[in-house]
């Protein structure tokens, strides 16, 4: 079915779907004190669809991830910079379970239910004692916000955005809304990436959310080809990396 797009939002004035809260904070990951871990929060479960690096040597939370999208549902997204936990051996695939599995504690819903994506420095074990003491301020943070104010949701998802940075000069985010079936419907978008980026796909990691009614499978159907036909179109270094991860929810 077509839609007239005339409706979407300005991309500087996001839209914040309902049922979606996001947060971020310095945790101490990174050394220059900058934030570094941040949280997505679903107030239910839903469905979920995302694609991933295809390079061979991918690291710990993208096996994770595509477990979790195989089974098409989930409930929140936790992603820290500093560290990609990758090359980490056994110690970091135990390590990507138990960030998830500590989230799932603070927000009541099984460990995989919880996406996680790390981005950073290669061959570095987590820092799995401030990632822990983290957690539980950052999702506390992002379930304080009041779901009736506009500007307080927008600014904890500049929070998160801000805290899923590495190189990346600004932050990324976009949002906007349309009317589906005489109901309004709202999309919102976090993206970060500046480097090693070329197909397939672009180096980054990107979050999606909307307060849309989509089956798991036809999210995912959807989510695919959307993009082959943006990132996995854009080259800026020739190179790809480990922890490329793109996720709607």
């Amino acid at each position: 079915m077509e839609q007239d797009l005339t409706a979407l939002t300005a991309p500087e004035t996001p839209a914040s779907p309902q049922g979606f809260k996001a947060f971020g904070m310095a945790a101490q990951i990174k050394k220059s004190g900058k934030p570094d871990l941040g949280v997505i929060v679903s107030e239910a479960d839903c469905a979920v669809a995302g694609v991933f690096t295809t390079n061979a040597f991918c690291a710990a939370p993208v096996a994770w991830g595509r477990q979790l999208i195989a089974r098409g549902r989930g409930r929140a997204v936790i992603v820290n910079s500093g560290n990609a936990n990758c090359a980490t051996g056994v110690q970091g695939d135990k390590d990507c379970a138990a960030m998830a599995a500590v989230v799932g504690k603070a927000i009541g819903c099984p460990a995989g239910e919880v996406l996680v994506s790390s981005t950073g420095v290669i061959g570095v074990p987590m820092p799995m004692a401030k990632i822990r003491r983290g957690v539980p301020a950052v999702i506390q943070s992002a379930q304080a916000l009041d779901a009736d104010a506009p500007l307080e949701l927008r600014a904890g998802w500049e929070a998160f955005a801000e805290a899923i940075r590495t190189t990346d000069t600004v932050r990324k985010l976009a949002g906007a809304a349309i009317e589906v079936g005489g109901r309004e419907v709202r999309i919102l978008g976090v993206a970060k990436g500046s480097g090693m980026i070329h197909p397939n796909m672009a180096t980054m990691l990107s979050y999606v959310v909307t307060d849309a009614t989509i089956a798991p499978e036809d999210l995912q159907s959807l989510f695919a080809p959307a993009a082959e036909a943006t990132y996995n179109s854009v080259t800026v270094d020739g190179d790809t990396s480990t922890n490329d991860t793109a996720v709607i929810l």
